[in-house]
């Protein structure tokens, strides 16, 4: 059955047409779609885990499979299953390779909404904290504006009318003292806000750079697995192939003798 692929991707190169998917092909892009991932690469990653799945279809059945082809095959077959329209895509395969792709195809939905979830659980928890921001930041705008104007009404309010006149020049200096420590206070919490943002975006930025490195090394592991399961499978074809050709040795040396 790969043999057939690729023949059929060697075939598509000197036509150059587009590879045509198989039931077996499909199950082979859907298992290792599930093991890439690329729907949870972070931002600029994606291409990347996508080249990678390209890739290893090209080991099985040939460079004919591009990475927009393979790309599109997964976007078509999930919106398939979704609209439960799994008919119009069966290709030649057996009735094995159909359900074990339905079942594939179920996982990966899962995955991607699991995915899309945490993404937008990301994204609301990014636009709080900016909210949070913006809500501390004009709290301690108005708390000082009010601070400053009751005591310019007190100020005011103090001075006798008699007065008003001759104690203009000298009440400027406690006016312009108050105003000046009012400021002083709304720039020492305004810091003192900021400081507690650079914090936590500090810890966040930590926290973010953490998970992509687990998230790398976890990627990283899980290709090597995948490159020593497709190795030891490429093995197991070859000996395979080896005995098969080996008892037909066998034979048509018996059949020589008779």
């Amino acid at each position: 059955m790969e043999e057939d692929a690729e023949v059929d991707a060697q075939f598509a190169l000197r036509r150059n047409t587009a590879f045509r998917f198989k039931g077996c092909t499909d199950v082979e892009l859907l298992k290792e779609v599930n093991h890439v991932r690329p729907f949870e690469a972070p931002y600029g990653e994606v291409r990347k885990r996508w080249t990678e799945v390209s890739e290893h279809l090209q080991r099985i059945y040939g460079t004919g499979i591009t990475v927009n082809a393979t790309r599109k095959r997964f976007d078509d077959l999930m919106t398939a299953f979704q609209e439960e329209t799994m008919a119009a895509l069966r290709a030649s395969g057996t009735e094995e390779e159909y359900e074990e792709r339905e079942q594939l195809l179920q996982d990966n939905h899962d995955l991607v909404d699991t995915a899309s979830v945490k993404k937008q659980a990301c994204k609301d928890e990014k636009a709080r904290q900016n909210e949070r921001r913006e809500s501390d930041g004009e709290r301690i705008r108005d708390a000082a504006m009010t601070t400053i104007k009751r005591k310019l009404c007190e100020d005011d309010d103090s001075l006798e009318e008699p007065n008003r006149k001759q104690g203009r020049s000298s009440q400027r200096v406690p006016d312009t003292a108050a105003v000046v420590a009012s400021l002083v206070e709304m720039v020492a919490k305004a810091n003192e806000v900021k400081a507690n943002e650079v914090r936590v975006q500090r810890d966040n930025n930590l926290l973010t750079q953490q998970k992509l490195e687990l998230e790398e090394k976890r990627y990283e592991l899980d290709k090597a697995e995948r490159e020593a399961r497709f190795s030891l499978e490429r093995r197991e074809r070859e000996a395979q192939l080896e005995f098969m050709q080996g008892t037909l040795e066998v034979l048509k040396s018996f059949l020589n003798k008779m």
